[in-house]
Parts: C-alpha cells; sequence; structure tokens
C-alpha cells in the first residue's frame, strides 16, 4: 500500500509505531483539547492529538501504562520516560500528537472545548489572523463555533472577576492532577507574579507526548504537600528532598522520574500520565511546575498567579514548522514581555 510513512516515538523509544497512512486519508482528524480532564491528565495548558483513520489497525499498547479517565476513554503512557502516548475510545483511536516525527501539513486541527477554561486558555493567542487557524468550538466538534468575540469576552470577564473580587488573592494556589495523585499547593510568589511559558523543544515534546509544553518557574520551596497550611512559615523542609505527597524527588511513590540528560529530571504521575515537574540541578531550588495541573480561580490561565511570557520558546524545534501551531501561538504572544530560553 503507498502512502505516507509515519512514526510516533517517545523520548527514550520505548514506546514506537511506524504506520502507512493512505494518502486519501490526509489531512488527519486533529484536535487541540482545552478540556478540563484533558489538562489535569496532560499537565498542559492545551492537549494536541491526531486521531488515526479507522482503516489503520489498532496498535498494541499493552506494555504502556494505562489510565481510564472515564468509561469510554484510555490514556496510555510511556511507563519509562512518562511521554503522553495516545488514547483510545470505542469509535477511534488517536497519537498525543508530539509523539510524531512531523506534523507539517499533515493535519486538520479543530480546538474543542474552549468552556471548560473559563478565561479561553490558550485559545486566546490563536486568534483569526495568527497564523494557521483551527476552527474553535465551546464543546465538542458538533457544538457551537468559539468565535473571537466569545473568547475575548472570556477573557475580559476572567480579569474583571479578578479585578473586581471583593475576595483577596487566596493564599495558596493549589494544583492537581486528573487522579489526584499528585496534589499539593503553591505559596504566593516572591515578587508579583510567577513566570509562565510555552515551549516547543524537542526534549519537552518528546517525553510529554505534546507539541507544545507550558510551565511557570518557582521555588521548590514554595511547594507544600498539605493544602492550605495553617502556618506557611513553619514549613521550612526542602520539597527537593522530601518523600511525601507530591514533592519532585526520585523517591516519591506518586512520581514517574525520567532523567532526559546529566541533572535534568523530569516528573509525571504515575497514574494518570500528567507531566508534573522539571528540576534541572544547575538551578538550585527553581523548578518548573506543569501549567495544566493548577486550578486558578480566574480559569486555565491563572493570571491572578502568573506573567506569561512572549514565546513560545524553541520555535525552530516544531515538528509543524514555525508557520504552524507553534509559529501561531509565537504570533498571537508577540505583545507579551520577553524571557531569555533556558537551558534544555
Amino acid at each position: 500500500m503507498s502512502g505516507l510513512t509515519l512514526t510516533a516515538r517517545c523520548h527514550c523509544s520505548f514506546a514506537s509505531f511506524t504506520y502507512t497512512i493512505p494518502h486519501s486519508a490526509l489531512p488527519l482528524k486533529a484536535s487541540l483539547c482545552h478540556c478540563n480532564s484533558c489538562r489535569y491528565a496532560s499537565g498542559q495548558l492545551l492537549a494536541t492529538f491526531a486521531v488515526m483513520p479507522s482503516t489503520i489497525p489498532r496498535p498494541d499498547f499493552s506494555r504502556l501504562n494505562s489510565y481510564a479517565s472515564s468509561s469510554e476513554l484510555t490514556r496510555y503512557s510511556c511507563p519509562k520516560c512518562g511521554a503522553y502516548v495516545g488514547n483510545t475510545e470505542p469509535d477511534e483511536w488517536e497519537f498525543a500528537s508530539g509523539m510524531l516525527t512531523s506534523t507539517e501539513g499533515l493535519l486538520d486541527r479543530v480546538q474543542m472545548w474552549i468552556e471548560d477554561t473559563k478565561d479561553g486558555g490558550a485559545s486566546i493567542w490563536l486568534q483569526k489572523g495568527h497564523g494557521t487557524n483551527p476552527i474553535r468550538r465551546l464543546r465538542d466538534r458538533q457544538s457551537a463555533e468559539a468565535t473571537d468575540s466569545i473568547i475575548e469576552e472570556m477573557r475580559d470577564k476572567s480579569q474583571q472577576e479578578i479585578s473586581s473580587s471583593t475576595k483577596p488573592r487566596p493564599s495558596y494556589l493549589t494544583a492537581s492532577c486528573h487522579c489526584g495523585a499528585i496534589s499539593f499547593s503553591l505559596r504566593p510568589p516572591p515578587t508579583h507574579k510567577y513566570p509562565a511559558f510555552l515551549d516547543a523543544c524537542t526534549t519537552c515534546r518528546q517525553t510529554s507526548g505534546f507539541e507544545i509544553t507550558s510551565w511557570i518557574h518557582a521555588p521548590q520551596s514554595h511547594l507544600s504537600t498539605t493544602p492550605n497550611p495553617a502556618n506557611p512559615s513553619s514549613d521550612s523542609s526542602s520539597p527537593s528532598t522530601s518523600t511525601s505527597a507530591s514533592t519532585p524527588h526520585p523517591s516519591n511513590p506518586n512520581l514517574l522520574h525520567y532523567s532526559s540528560s546529566e541533572g535534568v529530571h523530569r516528573y509525571s504521575c504515575k497514574t494518570c500520565t500528567a507531566s508534573a515537574f522539571y528540576v534541572n540541578d544547575k538551578r538550585g531550588d527553581s523548578v518548573d511546575i506543569a501549567m495544566g495541573l493548577l486550578r486558578g480561580q480566574g480559569g486555565a490561565r491563572a493570571e491572578e498567579w502568573v506573567e506569561w511570557m512572549r514565546g513560545p520558546q524553541y520555535v525552530g524545534d516544531a515538528v509543524d514548522g514555525q508557520a504552524g501551531l507553534v509559529g501561531a501561538l509565537g504570533e498571537g504572544m508577540g505583545h507579551l514581555p520577553a524571557e531569555e530560553e533556558d537551558e534544555d
């Protein structure tokens, strides 16, 4: 059978699949999912998927970790590097598109479940006129379109609620993955807000399974394993050496630890596949926290707690080319403050 050879592979190559896709099946049905379940199960601000044609046999995922997030959807991840590999449902199956070695010109994308974000999530940076513009839906593929005006209204309403609230900003920002095995709180930032950013680097893509990853910088000492400690000043222990609850340490039983290079540690949930933490030994107390775990009062972007940096970082690594999704996000975020790219 003639067609396009498509390879899906994680960072450690334990999960590796190759298929021949008929040219008649291209471009592939694909989604940028903003739903709560995908954000919490991936750790990302949005999850990117590529649906395989019905004529392509389902892969053998039996060696992978599996997590049934609902009665009809099972999520699979690499048990070694933690990459989110894909999903199976009764009527279709899909790869996490960051697993694919190339997506340029191959995906017919639709943004879905923007309604779940409350503030528009990442869709605010993918408005019409910004590079590729996947159609946007408030809920599933058959739901109403999320127009520019609707998304802007969501953003403005969220910002108004934050700025006009009679209640002060909560003392702690809570975070949790889909299954709850990773659950922690984040203390207020030492300055105004924590920096948040998108990253398209190859290693982040291959260890997460997604074309774009999302993080915030914070001190590890600002992580707490209890939801709302009565006396935060008394907690002087370093999460980097604690083995309880959900702190980033190799001996933590809730976390899968993977060293993607010397001195670089990546952590994900052993149960539901969610990316959780990135730790670089050269950065001391600093930790990057997966943005999709945060439960911000104002919505998915948690802008009462974070300030988004211009991005994404490492645009040149994008598997869909610089004019695709990553480039479009960069155009949409062009007005934001810049931040220097960190070491991978």
